[in-house]
């Protein structure tokens, strides 16, 4: 299988897709099934899809492709921006 063409679809979206996209660019989403047969995608969660590679994807990548109304805020926001060593919640 050609996962160039697929893996361009996830570059063009930080490394993570909704399925939405993947259709969208004219790919049928048993594609998607194969690819995670094949250990090029991980499953987030329902309809959003990680590509595997060496590059880490960062978590605010991923939440803000999951969550893009997501605010950080209070704790959170200390930690995210290292201002705090204090994990939020622990």
């Amino acid at each position: 299988m050609d996962c160039e063409k697929y893996k361009k679809v996830f570059d063009e979206n930080n490394g993570i897709v909704k399925l939405s996209d993947f259709t969208d660019a004219g790919y049928h989403n048993t594609v998607i099934d194969r690819l995670i047969r094949e250990g090029k995608v991980i499953k987030l969660r329902a309809g959003f899809y990680e590509w595997q590679s060496e590059d880490v994807i960062s978590d605010a990548v991923i939440i803000n492709k999951l969550y893009p109304d997501a605010i950080i805020c209070m704790d959170s926001a200390l930690y995210f921006y290292d201002y705090t060593e204090r994990a939020p919640g622990a």
